[in-house]
């Protein structure tokens, strides 16, 4: 797997299928994520995870990062999982400041050669978090590329996510944790 960490410049030498998110706790709804990029490899494409080194909705709120994994444990797991490129981009200013669809025409299509996205429902980027999955999919065309929204993994009625495995994990249930994170 082809790791890259501390650039906002990196180049794909090939096309792409793409997930991004926070990939914070890599937890049963982010392999759903994974296995749609992984589909993507009967059509040529590379398997590429688009993260950050660190969390921006905790940067950009003062929090501390409190991540369920060590990105040193997300790349080793997603290695494992055989994806094929990991970019851990750094959260500066300017890549925080970017408009969203200037994020989706330099960085996703320009950069990472994107082909194929796949998203989860709540995703958003680029300045403020204007971007979402409608903006992604309303701007494919113009750019060439498809996108798959997928929807939340759910387990005991609510949606599985790292917030809710850091509460199992602070009421002592690793049981719970341990369920959610597949």
């Amino acid at each position: 797997m082809k790791y890259v960490t501390g650039e906002i410049g990196y180049t794909m030498d090939r096309p792409s299928a793409v997930s991004l998110g926070k990939f914070d706790g890599l937890h049963r709804g982010h392999r759903k994520l994974l296995d749609e990029v992984q589909k993507q490899k009967k059509n040529g494409l590379a398997s590429v995870i688009f993260t950050f080194t660190q969390n921006p909705t905790r940067v950009l709120s003062g929090l501390s990062a409190q991540n369920i994994i060590t990105n040193e444990e997300r790349r080793a797991m997603l290695e494992e999982e055989g994806i094929d490129c990991l970019v851990e981009c750094p959260f500066v200013p300017e890549i925080a400041h970017m408009e969203p669809e200037r994020f989706i025409e330099d960085v996703l299509v320009g950069q990472l050669k994107m082909k194929f996205a796949a998203v989860g429902t709540d995703f958003h980027f680029g300045y403020q978090r204007r971007g979402d999955h409608a903006m992604l999919q309303k701007l494919a065309p113009k750019y060439g590329y498809t996108v798959e929204v997928v929807e939340k993994e759910q387990s005991h009625g609510r949606d599985i996510s790292s917030t809710y495995i850091r509460e199992a994990l602070h009421d002592g249930n690793v049981k719970l944790a341990n369920e959610l994170l597949g």
